[in-house]
C-alpha cells in the first residue's frame, strides 16, 4: 500500500469522529498513515485534541520538511499562485511529492492542488 500523507483536516475529521474514521483506521492498521511536522504544529496549537493524541501522532514515521527555496521552486514550476492553498499546504504538497507519497486532504483547494501537481491522493491510490 502506498504511504499517504495525512493532512490536518483528515485529522480533525478522525478526532470528532467523522467522515474519515473508517479509511484512517484503514491506513493506521496497514501503517501507511505519515504525518508532517507542520500538520502536528497545527494540531498541537488548534482546541480539543487530546494530549494523549498528540502523543501517539508523533510516533507515526513522518516526512521531511522541505526548505523556503524548494517551496517557492516548487510553488513556481507547478504555477501554483492563486491556486487557493496556503504556505502550510505547499509544504505539505512539496513534501510529498519530494518522496512520492499520496497526499490526503478534505479540503477543496489542496486537493485540487495534489491533482494539478499529478501527485496520488488518498481516493485514487491504490488500496
Amino acid at each position: 500500500m502506498r504511504p499517504v500523507l495525512v493532512d490536518t483536516t483528515v485529522w480533525i475529521a478522525w478526532f470528532r469522529g467523522g467522515r474519515a474514521s473508517a479509511s484512517l483506521g484503514t491506513l493506521l492498521r496497514r501503517r501507511a498513515a505519515y504525518v508532517h511536522a507542520w500538520v502536528l504544529g497545527e494540531l498541537m496549537l488548534g482546541a480539543g485534541v487530546p494530549a494523549a493524541h498528540l502523543r501517539d501522532l508523533v510516533l507515526l514515521p513522518a516526512l521531511d520538511t522541505v526548505n523556503d527555496e524548494q517551496m517557492s521552486r516548487f510553488l513556481v514550476e507547478h504555477r501554483l499562485r492563486a491556486s487557493g492553498i496556503g504556505w502550510v499546504d505547499l509544504q505539505l504538497l512539496a513534501s510529498a511529492h519530494r518522496r512520492g507519497v499520496a497526499l490526503w486532504s478534505l479540503d477543496r483547494a489542496l486537493t485540487r492542488a495534489t491533482h494539478a501537481v499529478r501527485l496520488p491522493t488518498w481516493a485514487t491510490s491504490p488500496r
